[in-house]
């Protein structure tokens, strides 16, 4: 099971940003579906395509200027199996009654994981989403689908009495972030989807015959053949697999980021497990 990345929706974005302006951000559940992306925008979504199963929201963790979300699903109650392709993770404005909305979300596409219904065999499943929230200073979640809400109070915030002022501008892809001039828009740091070429405007992606047991793919300019991304793919002797994802600057030759992806089998089950380490100072 392989998502691509976790983006965030207009309405997410939106709150977001009023969160970082002095509100609060309260997160709700997550949810399962099976719908496929074809021309659906995914900043424009409101909902998942086909939202199957809530998911409760089981801990909420900081790092830096991101939070980890995690929530616990189990198949028990599920009358019909599904393909698991989509996640979204909902937010509302604080603890209050307002009307909570799809916060970010990811597509699985063709990596979809079948999921059964419930019988003979329970599956219980740990999902986690990894959320960009800036300096936002209040965040909590309903935990186990309760009223107890977990405060998050060690986000970076602003100097004390500090006012905010929120700079015009700003695009689709971006959010408030705090700099030595006050605010600014920036964009969000993550790894571009290697698996989306719609994130790859003006390239293409070229895949040599594989040499043993390891897979090469590189993404490159359509003009010029400029290395733009690379991902080698080894299947290790214990049937293992590990993938490399590097990224290249403009020139194609300046390593910007590059990232290990581990996938191994849990013991004997069919279950599948992914690691992900960003490796430090790749051009150090």
């Amino acid at each position: 099971m392989s998502f691509g990345a976790v983006q965030l929706t207009n309405a997410g974005r939106q709150l977001l940003t009023q969160a970082i302006a002095g509100g609060s951000l309260h997160f709700t559940k997550m949810q399962m579906g099976s719908g496929r992306l074809t021309t659906q925008a995914v900043p424009d979504l409101t909902a998942l395509i086909l939202p199957v199963k809530d998911v409760p929201l089981s801990t909420i963790t900081q790092n830096g200027e991101y939070v980890s979300i995690q929530g616990t699903f189990s198949n028990q109650g599920l009358e019909a199996g599904f393909w698991w392709r989509e996640i979204g993770l909902f937010a509302k404005a604080g603890k209050s009654s307002a009307e909570e909305v799809l916060f970010s979300y990811a597509n699985a596409y063709e990596l979809a994981e079948y999921i059964t219904a419930a019988g003979s065999e329970i599956m219980e499943k740990t999902l986690r989403m990894p959320v960009f929230v800036s300096s936002v200073k209040e965040i909590t979640a309903t935990i186990n689908s309760s009223l107890i809400y977990v405060s998050m109070e060690d986000f970076l915030a602003h100097a004390e009495n500090e006012a905010l002022h929120i700079p015009a501008g700003g695009k689709e892809g971006q959010v408030l972030a705090k700099s030595d001039d006050g605010m600014e828009w920036a964009d969000i740091g993550q790894a571009p989807d290697f698996d989306n070429l719609l994130a790859w405007p003006g390239c293409t992606r070229v895949t040599p015959p594989k040499e043993g047991e390891t897979w090469t793919e590189s993404i490159i300019t359509t003009a010029g053949n400029v290395l733009r991304a690379q991902r080698v793919t080894v299947k290790n002797g214990d049937g293992d697999y590990t993938e490399t994802y590097t990224f290249y600057a403009e020139d194609g030759a300046a390593v910007k980021e590059k990232y290990v992806v581990h996938t191994s089998r849990d013991g004997t089950a069919e279950t599948w497990r992914e690691t992900v380490m960003k490796e430090e100072d790749v051009n150090g």
